[in-house]
């Protein structure tokens, strides 16, 4: 028991090593779930864009047209 202890104690997520981000895997899971919900499309295009863009929620509610360049493919949530 203490080898497999020590495993358990030795492998703990910290800040420092914690993912942050989803795998491509984890997003699609995500995306699929997101569909099956009363706003599936717009809450699927939400997680999709802030995935895409690396926004934060915040960033991601907040954003109006004429943050989005639509000639460039670009937003900027500034």
């Amino acid at each position: 028991m203490v080898a497999n202890e020590h495993f358990v104690e030795s492998h703990r997520m910290t800040r420092s090593n914690r993912r942050r981000y989803f795998t491509e895997a984890e997003l699609t899971k995500l995306i699929r779930a997101a569909h099956k919900g009363r706003y599936g499309h717009r809450d699927a295009t939400l997680i999709l864009i802030m995935a895409r863009h690396g926004l934060r929620v915040s960033e991601a509610v907040d954003l109006e047209w004429d943050q989005i360049d639509f000639l460039m493919v670009l937003i900027n949530p500034t």
